[in-house]
């Protein structure tokens, strides 16, 4: 089992992501624990995409759980989107603090490891 994928050992296809076999390390407990207060957030980023007022709200949202790829932490949900079909979001914190906001359907049946890992590289 990997624990990192660099960007030029990933697949040129997404759908050969569900073949990496990959696991993060989890952040400790404290930092786990911040995830709600990004929730409102990210709801409403989602909403905002979606150009859809209040098609979602942070009941819809299973939190899975938090971990750390190489110099940024990682906090991910999933969801059914409007159209019904799986999705994950993520919130990610930089070195500055600064939080990025994403999500996408899961068309591969990625796993939330694989998902964060195609995030990470910014292959979505």
């Amino acid at each position: 089992m990997l624990e990192f994928v660099e960007y030029k050992d990933m697949p040129d296809d997404n759908e050969d992501m569900a073949k990496i076999d990959i696991v993060f390390p989890p952040l400790t407990e404290e930092q786990t624990k911040r995830y709600p207060s990004f929730v409102e957030n990210l709801v409403d980023y989602i909403n905002t995409e979606e150009e859809n007022e209040e098609c979602l709200c942070a009941d819809d949202l299973k939190f899975i759980k938090a971990v750390q790829v190489k110099e940024k932490r990682y906090w991910i949900w999933e969801f059914f989107d409007t159209d019904n079909y799986h999705s994950f979001a993520v919130v990610s914190e930089n070195l500055d603090s600064s939080l990025v906001f994403c999500y996408d359907t899961n068309r591969n049946n990625l796993s939330s490891d694989q998902f964060i890992l195609g995030h990470y590289h910014k292959v979505f």
